[in-house]
């Protein structure tokens, strides 16, 4: 488990929770400077890497900046159910 608790801001939806999770994902990845696969299961996440609207902005710009700093590690995003096989085929970001 890498985060848990409640969903920051006025904005309480559970695409914002998953937004956030997701978010928790990277700045873990950043802090930790490893490769990543991040297992999705809400889809408006996983297709808005880059989001045409402003809904949850603060929390994109923070995944933005994230991205940004990869520093040549690989971040992984497959969308649908976790299986067992452990494979993490998904879109390279």
């Amino acid at each position: 488990m890498v985060a848990r608790g409640h969903v920051n801001g006025l904005a309480q939806s559970s695409d914002r929770a998953e937004l956030q999770g997701a978010l928790a994902g990277l700045k873990w990845q950043r802090d930790h400077g490893c490769h990543l696969c991040l297992w999705l299961d809400n889809k408006f996440v996983a297709d808005s890497t880059v989001p045409s609207h402003w809904e949850h902005l603060d929390l994109w710009d923070e995944v933005s900046q994230c991205l940004l700093e990869l520093d040549g590690k690989t971040c992984l995003i497959p969308w649908g159910p976790f299986t067992s096989s452990g494979n993490c085929h998904g879109r390279s970001v």
